[in-house]
């Protein structure tokens, strides 16, 4: 015993530590057994032999990877990225679930092996993913995801495109149309026309006129008297308008035949004034009865008569979006009008400046010729091919006779507006009489017309206050006479180049769509930069397509977008796909 006893004071004196002084006193001890010894090695209490489960690395080493993210990559990555992680951490056999388990479940676990103690530890594990993901492809699987793209971006486009042409994308396009006719309003305005004044009958007016007992009641319709439409056409010509339309139906005596048949020779003997009448509407069949159309006032000219007819687009809203021309004459309809009423007018005014308009050759339309002006062309919608977002499936025959599209003007109103009471008391200081003479009548295109009961929809007016018949007849008119002095743009559609363009611009969108998919697939960490891209892309498809409707073209929004956003779906899905997975990730 005193042999023992020295050796551990003088341990202790020398400040060894107690691991020292444990294993002299396991040295002295009787002796045992081999496997007693290792039974009681075992069982020491030292610190350095002790294992606490479950004790993460990362906290002892100080690490600053955040283990939330990792998980979340981990869980989100394609299953091919997973495989290569997992073979780099090299777990041992059971560590982790089946592959038939969820591969958020096999991240848990893997991030949880490898914090502990046994683990290879969260660093590594990092690592080990940024290698998966940052890892070049072999040139055979690099052509394998390009040529898979292309694929996919063919067939999305070649899809897309077969959607459109069947008419299933037509409501869309025609939404997203006027929508961007809507937004001129406040993009891109125009001035009001200054060539064209509109006298609209207002419900002021009907009061006005109730007093002076100058009002026909007609199938519930209080109908001016002929009597105040001719002193209010005197008073109009005595201020020397360029031409005058009146765009109210005359076709029986309002309330005399004495009034009717003066205001009828009054109006023949004029050079200057325009009437209407109603033609069979296209969409119907001629000689239906339910639409007889309406007669013109007794005895004009046919020179001087112009159908009023309009052509709706018939969904849910029956919207003006198309301008009628011209339509073929047939027998035994009370109008007998070949051209419409805003077409003469327009016409008329042309005349009168030097401005001369000639068919083209092959009749698919009209050019405006003039000496000081740049020649402008005109071309009607096709009636049996795809024209912009209408699908010749749909709404055959509501493309009879000769038809453009109608680009409203980007103003409101559309021009100056008076009253009929304005013109018939001559107030030149009261409302909406507000001149100090009557000259802004002179040399313009006077449109006449109801400011109540005639009112439509159009892209203006969607889900808001309709438009009055005599304005979107003035719409019209500006149409063409701006296009002719102004080389306003026409919306050409229709055409086999604009259709072949059209195709083209989807194909261009979904391909770049495309694109960008291929330069961020499969790296997750791209995937925030991959939506920016996309939101860029649709914006730019957006405005690109906006700035062509105001040139003058109407392009495929709806499914150049469709592309954009489908692209990306489509590689997801069969890119993530186990099999093509391993065909990426192989070396």
């Amino acid at each position: 015993m005193a042999q023992t006893e020295g050796p551990v004071h003088q341990a202790t004196a020398t400040g060894s530590s107690t691991i020292h002084q444990t294993n002299i006193s396991i040295n002295l001890a009787p002796a045992h057994t081999d496997q007693e010894s290792e039974s009681s090695l075992g069982n020491t209490s030292s610190p350095l032999n002790e294992k606490v489960p479950n004790s993460p690395k990362s906290s002892s080493s100080g690490s600053d990877i955040d283990r939330d993210d990792l998980l979340d990559r981990l869980s989100s990555c394609p299953p091919g990225i997973f495989r290569k992680v997992v073979s780099y951490m090299k777990t041992p056999a059971g560590t982790l679930s089946s592959e038939m388990s969820a591969q958020a479940t096999r991240a848990s676990e893997l991030l949880d092996w490898s914090e502990h103690v046994d683990g290879s530890g969260i660093e590594k594990l990092e690592s080990s993913y940024k290698r998966a993901t940052q890892r070049k492809l072999t040139p055979r699987s690099n052509r394998f995801r390009l040529v898979s793209v292309v694929i996919i971006n063919l067939l999305i486009a070649s899809s897309t495109i077969g959607l459109r042409s069947l008419g299933m994308l037509q409501p869309l396009e025609l939404a997203a149309y006027d929508l961007f006719m809507r937004s001129r309003l406040w993009i891109s305005p125009e001035k009001p026309d200054n060539r064209l004044l509109i006298v609209e009958i207002t419900d002021e007016d009907i009061e006005y006129l109730k007093g002076k007992d100058e009002l026909v009641l007609l199938n519930s319709d209080q109908i001016v008297t002929d009597k105040v439409i001719l002193e209010l056409l005197k008073k109009i010509e005595s201020h020397q308008p360029n031409i005058v339309g009146l765009d109210i139906f005359r076709d029986t005596p309002q309330p005399t035949e004495e009034d009717y048949l003066e205001l009828s020779k009054y109006v023949k003997n004029s050079a200057h004034i325009i009437t209407v009448c109603r033609a069979v509407p296209p969409e119907r069949e001629i000689g239906d009865e339910d639409q007889p159309g309406k007669q013109p006032l007794k005895g004009v000219d046919a020179n001087y008569l112009g159908f009023a007819d309009v052509v709706f687009d018939g969904y849910e809203n029956e919207v003006i979006r198309r301008h009628l021309l011209a339509i073929n004459i047939v027998k035994n309809i009370p109008c007998m009008a070949e051209h419409s009423f805003s077409l003469q007018l327009a016409l008329r005014y042309l005349e009168s400046k030097g401005i001369n308009v000639l068919p083209l050759e092959d009749e698919s339309g009209l050019v405006f010729e003039s000496s000081t002006k740049k020649t402008t062309t005109l071309r009607y919608l096709p009636a049996q091919t795809q024209a912009g977002g209408y699908s010749p499936r749909h709404d055959n025959n509501s493309f009879a006779g000769l038809q453009i599209l109608l680009n409203y003007r980007a103003s409101e109103p559309i021009a100056q507006t008076v009253s009929l009471k304005c013109i018939l008391e001559e107030q030149v200081d009261d409302g909406n009489c507000d001149h100090k003479n009557f000259d802004f009548i002179k040399d313009k295109v006077v449109l006449i017309g109801y400011a109540v009961g005639d009112l439509h929809q159009t892209p203006y007016t969607f889900g808001y206050e309709k438009m009055p018949g005599v304005h979107v007849q003035a719409h019209m008119v500006s149409q063409i006479i701006s296009a002719a002095q102004d080389s306003r743009h026409f919306i050409s559609i229709g055409s086999v180049v604009s259709e072949n363009l059209n195709i083209l611009y989807i194909f261009f969108w979904t391909c770049l769509a495309g694109k960008t998919t291929l330069r961020t697939y499969p790296l997750q960490s791209s995937r925030r930069y991959q939506l920016i891209r996309l939101a860029v892309l649709s914006v730019s498809c957006i405005f690109s397509s906006y700035v062509f409707l105001y040139l003058g073209a109407w392009v495929p929004l709806v499914p150049s977008l469709i592309g954009i956003f489908a692209n990306p779906t489509g590689v997801v899905l069969i890119l993530n796909n186990p099999y093509f997975s391993k065909l990426l990730v192989r070396r």
